[in-house]
């Protein structure tokens, strides 16, 4: 959602340093949304107003943005300090991290709570990692496995003194896979094409201009989730070992078309721009 920036009340200069771009063939981002160009998700702060409270001039911050251009002006409320500029994974996985997030918190599982997620992908292993904090027992199978493990949940369901499915979370790849799923008996089916990319905040106008959320009224936002992601991954509670990155760096803007062309399918592609 694009707004003009004088009408941001607490904004901040940016200049980008980091961009993403995935070649996954039905990439939750990319795909989903028919983003074709890289995301920017990095970079370094070079000027802020008066209404900007905790950030310093050249620290390093995360942030989601389509704009393609070499600076960009942001609420406050859209950046978030990275700590270890030097930690490539976690700037890469920005975009899916708010994803998973703002799953986590409308599937809201909790102790011993058995959740399905169908389809095998990096961005399903960092959803299942994720939810697994919580205390969940969490099945993670390949979308081609689905009828199998029908057939053979009541098996495991024994196994489990007689637990049923409490969650299943799916991408409706196929029609034979949504056919599955709806014969599935369980208490909530999240087809996660129903839920947009964009976290609480990021497709309101009022939080993009810097107002911010009263904690009474919202407890998770884009900004608190990756917080909160960041903090996982600074105290080794979340690992980022299950996806590689292919880290170029680049000198100007044009430079990263040319090269997502050279790339074959399942790349995760991060730019580093020395502009």
């Amino acid at each position: 959602m694009l707004i003009n920036t004088d009408d941001i009340i607490d904004p901040v200069q940016i200049e980008n340093k980091y961009a993403i771009f995935s070649t996954f063939k039905n990439d939750v981002v990319f795909h989903r949304e028919n983003i074709d160009t890289p995301i920017f998700c990095g970079g370094i702060i070079k000027s802020i107003s008066q209404n900007v409270y905790n950030f310093k001039i050249n620290e390093h911050i995360g942030y989601i943005s389509c704009k393609q251009s070499p600076d960009l002006t942001l609420s406050s409320n859209q950046i978030v300090k990275i700590p270890i500029i030097s930690n490539e994974k976690l700037i890469a996985v920005l975009p899916y991290a708010s994803y998973a997030m703002k799953i986590l918190r409308h599937v809201n599982p909790s102790l011993n709570q058995r959740i399905v997620i169908v389809g095998i992908n990096f961005f399903t292993i960092l959803l299942e990692r994720l939810i697994k904090l919580s205390g969940a027992n969490v099945f993670l199978i390949d979308s081609k496995g689905i009828s199998k493990f029908v057939l053979n949940f009541d098996k495991e369901a024994k196994n489990l003194n007689g637990a049923s499915i409490n969650t299943i979370i799916y991408d409706p790849l196929t029609s034979e896979v949504q056919k599955i799923i709806t014969k599935i008996n369980c208490n909530h089916k999240i087809d996660l094409h129903s839920i947009s990319v964009y976290d609480k905040g990021l497709n309101d106008n009022n939080y993009i201009k810097g107002v911010k959320y009263p904690y009474s009224y919202i407890r998770w936002d884009f900004k608190r989730n990756l917080e909160y992601f960041i903090h996982l991954i600074n105290n080794k509670k979340v690992l980022l070992d299950f996806f590689e990155v292919h880290a170029i760096e680049i000198s100007h803007l044009d430079e990263m078309n040319q090269k997502i062309s050279e790339f074959k399918e399942n790349s995760i592609i991060l730019f580093k721009l020395s502009i």
